[in-house]
Parts: C-alpha cells; structure tokens; sequence
C-alpha cells in the first residue's frame, strides 16, 4: 500500500515546492513512475494541501521541511496531479485526477 503524505501550503510555497520537486525528481527519481505530487484547494480555503507519495519521500519533505503528515491519497473533483506519469494510475479503486499544465 502506498504512503502518502500532506502539507499546507500556502500558493507561493506550493509553487516553490513543485519547482523543487521537479528538480529532485530528475535528480534522483527517473525511473520512479510512482513518485507524484498532487495538489488540492478546498472552496474557500487559504492553503493548498500538497500531496507527495512514492520512493523516497522522506527526503522529498527535507525540500519543505516541517509540518507534513500522515495522510490518505486526496481526491475530489479539485485534485489536481502535478508532477507523476500515467503509470502511477494502478489502483482502480482511486479515479485519476485531472493532470495540470
């Protein structure tokens, strides 16, 4: 079963932390099509809640670190994948969100 793991950020932040997360993942992960990002702003929110799961994301959160948790895998009709591969879509039982731009 996969790990997830969340953090609010707020939008300047969670832009920093998908740059960053690019970065690392070109780094250190090529070959882990199962490392994702996902990002998800609930109406009315003032943070998003950031979304990592994968290979090494223990030193994912050292680009963020403090304040990440234990978390289910997000979903809604506001998920958005931002940085992962279609590979990652294994688990029929979670509907694939939308992949941004």
């Amino acid at each position: 079963m996969a790990q997830w793991r969340m953090k609010l950020m707020s939008a300047s932040e969670s832009a920093q932390f998908r740059l960053l997360f690019v970065e690392f993942t070109r780094l250190y992960c090529k070959d882990a099509p199962d490392l994702a990002l996902f990002a998800r702003r609930p109406a009315g929110a003032r943070h998003d809640e950031v979304y990592i799961t994968g290979p090494k994301i223990e030193l994912v959160e050292r680009v963020a670190p403090g304040g990440w948790r234990d978390s289910g895998a997000p979903s809604g009709g506001d998920v958005a994948l931002l940085v992962g591969t279609p590979e990652y879509w294994t688990d029929p039982k979670m509907p694939k969100p939308p992949e941004s731009s």
